[in-house]
C-alpha cells in the first residue's frame, strides 16, 4: 500500500515561527482598530514586523539569498520607505509624501493592512515551505527537444532585441523633447501599420534574454547575450524609466546565483557596492526626468549637469527611497476610495486579466482591455500621471478584506519559485524551458509590489507554453530526423 505524504509538514523551528506570526496578526489587528496618528509609532512597529518576518524565514530556508527574501526588502521600501525618511527628518524627494497628501491615520490604517497583508503571506510561504519535498526529478530536455529551445532562442532573442531598441530610441527622443510624461503615454508608431507587430515582438525581449543565458551557459555566445542585456540597460535607463530594468537585474542575479555559480559573501559586498552605483544612476534618472517634465530646457547635457549637480547636494539614497516610498500613497488611494467611490468588484478586475491573453496585434479598439488601478483611481492622488498600484491592493479592489486570503496563493507562487531555484542548482530539474520561466516570472513578479499581477495567466501562456509550442514546431520542423 502506497502511504501518502502529508501536504503539510512543520518543523518545530517553523511551528513556533508561525505561533510568532499569529501574535504578529492580533497585534497589528488591535493597532488598527486603535486608528492610530503617530507616524513614527507605524514606522517602529513596521520595522520591528520586518524584522522579525525576515528573521524567522532566514532561520526557516536554506538558502539566505533567494527570491522571497528579495521580495520582504522591496516591500518594506517601497510600502514604508518614507515613514523612514519622516522618521530621520530627511527632506522628501517625492511630490507626494506622507505630509502633504492624505491624514496620517488614514496612511496609517492602509500601512496597518498592507502589514496584515505581509504577514499572511509569511504565513503561507511557513507552510507551504514546510511541505515534505518531493523526490521526482525532472527530466532534462532530450537532444532534439533541447535543440529546438536553442533555435527557438535564437530567432528570438536577436529579433525581439531590434524591436526593443526601436521602442527605446524613440521614447528617449520624445524623452529629449517633450519629457518623461509624454513619453511614458506615448505608444511606439515609428513603423505605420507594423507598429503593434513591432510592440508586441519587443514583449518576448526580457523573457528571450532570460533563456539566452540558460541556453548559452559555457558556450562562446553566451558574452553576447550579456552584452545585449548591457545594451537594454543602458538604453531604458536613458528612455527615463528605471524599475523594470531593476527587477530584471534582480531575476538574473538569482538566475546566476542559482544556475551559474553560487555567490558568496565576499561577492555580495561586491554587489552591494554595484547596488549602490546603481541607485545613483537611479537617482539620476529621477532627476533628469523631473527636470525635463518642468519644461525648462530640452538640451541633454543642461539636463544631466543639473541632474548630477542635484544629486551632488542631497543623498541620493534618501531620494531613492523616498520616490519609491511613494507607493503607500498609491495604497491609501484605493484603500480610501474603494468602496466609498469605487465599489469592490468581486473577481471581475482579475477575469479582465485573465482574458487578455488573447494579443491585441493590430491595434483599434479591443473589448478586452479593460482599465487598470492606476487608471482608475490616479484621480485621486496625481490626477495626470500614473500612480501604480499593488498586488495587495489589487486583491482588496477585488475582494475587500477577504483579499487577505489571496496572500496564501500568492505564498504558494513564492515556494514553488523558491523550491524551483533549489532544484535547478541541485541538478535535480534540468528542463531548460522551465528553469529559464521560473527565473523570468521572478523577475516579473517583483513588479507586482508597485503594479497588478492580473496578467499572471497570460505570462504563463506566452512565455512558457507558448515557447513550448514552438520549440515543438521547429523539432517537427527542423529536426524530425
Amino acid at each position: 500500500m502506497k502511504v501518502q505524504k502529508s501536504i503539510i509538514h512543520l518543523t518545530r523551528n517553523s511551528a513556533i515561527c508561525l505561533f510568532i506570526d499569529f501574535i504578529l496578526l492580533f497585534a497589528t489587528m488591535v493597532l488598527y482598530l486603535f486608528g492610530i496618528s503617530s507616524f513614527n509609532i507605524i514606522f517602529f512597529y513596521s520595522t520591528f514586523l520586518y524584522v522579525v518576518i525576515i528573521t524567522t524565514w532566514l532561520i526557516n530556508c536554506d538558502d539566505k539569498l533567494n527570491y522571497f527574501t528579495i521580495i520582504l526588502i522591496l516591500s518594506y521600501v517601497y510600502y514604508f520607505g518614507q515613514y523612514l525618511i519622516n522618521y530621520f527628518g530627511f527632506d522628501f524627494a517625492s511630490q507626494y509624501t506622507i505630509k502633504n497628501t492624505y491624514s496620517n491615520t488614514e496612511i496609517n490604517q492602509t500601512a496597518l493592512y498592507i502589514l496584515l497583508n505581509i504577514v499572511t503571506l509569511h504565513i503561507g510561504v511557513l507552510v507551504f515551505n514546510g511541505r515534505e519535498p518531493s523526490t521526482k526529478k525532472r527530466s532534462s530536455l532530450n537532444r532534439r527537444d533541447a535543440g529546438a529551445f536553442s533555435m527557438v532562442v535564437a530567432v528570438l532573442l536577436p529579433i525581439s532585441f531590434v524591436c526593443e531598441v526601436l521602442i527605446l530610441v524613440f521614447k528617449i527622443r520624445l524623452n529629449v523633447v517633450y519629457g518623461y510624461s509624454i513619453a511614458l503615454n506615448t505608444t511606439y508608431n515609428g513603423a505605420g501599420s507594423l507598429s503593434y507587430i513591432v510592440n508586441f515582438i519587443s514583449t518576448l525581449f526580457l523573457p528571450s534574454v532570460f533563456a539566452g543565458l540558460i541556453v548559452s551557459k559555457g558556450k562562446k555566445v553566451n558574452f553576447l547575450v550579456w552584452l545585449i542585456f548591457l545594451i537594454y540597460m543602458i538604453l531604458y535607463f536613458m528612455s527615463g524609466s528605471r524599475y523594470e530594468v531593476a527587477t530584471a537585474l534582480a531575476g538574473i542575479l538569482l538566475l546566476y546565483h542559482f544556475y551559474y555559480k553560487k555567490i558568496k559573501w565576499k561577492s555580495m559586498l561586491l554587489l552591494a557596492g554595484c547596488g549602490l552605483l546603481f541607485l545613483f544612476v537611479f537617482s539620476v534618472m529621477s532627476n533628469m526626468r523631473r527636470i525635463s517634465n518642468y519644461g525648462n530646457t530640452s538640451d541633454i547635457m543642461v539636463i544631466l549637469k543639473t541632474a548630477l549637480s542635484n544629486v551632488g547636494e542631497s543623498n541620493f539614497l534618501t531620494e531613492v527611497i523616498s520616490v519609491a516610498g511613494f507607493q503607500i500613497l498609491a495604497c491609501t488611494a484605493i484603500f480610501k476610495y474603494c468602496p466609498s467611490t469605487q465599489p469592490f468588484t468581486y473577481g471581475m478586475y482579475y477575469l479582465g486579466g485573465i482574458v487578455r491573453v488573447i494579443p491585441n496585434l493590430f491595434g483599434g479598439n479591443n473589448i478586452f482591455i479593460t482599465d487598470s488601478i492606476d487608471t482608475i483611481f490616479r484621480q485621486y492622488l496625481t490626477k495626470t500621471y500614473g500612480m501604480g498600484s499593488s498586488f495587495i491592493m489589487e486583491a482588496y479592489y477585488n475582494f475587500g478584506w477577504c483579499g487577505i486570503l489571496v496572500m496564501l496563493f500568492y505564498a504558494y507562487l513564492i515556494v514553488f519559485l523558491c523550491r524551483s531555484m533549489q532544484e535547478i542548482r541541485n541538478g535535480t530539474n534540468q528542463d531548460q524551458i522551465l528553469m529559464y520561466f521560473v527565473f523570468y516570472i521572478a523577475a516579473t513578479s517583483m513588479f507586482w509590489i508597485r503594479s497588478d499581477a492580473r496578467f499572471l495567466l497570460r505570462e504563463i501562456v506566452y512565455y512558457y507554453f507558448g515557447i513550448k509550442v514552438l520549440v515543438s514546431i521547429v523539432k517537427g520542423t527542423f529536426l524530425r530526423h
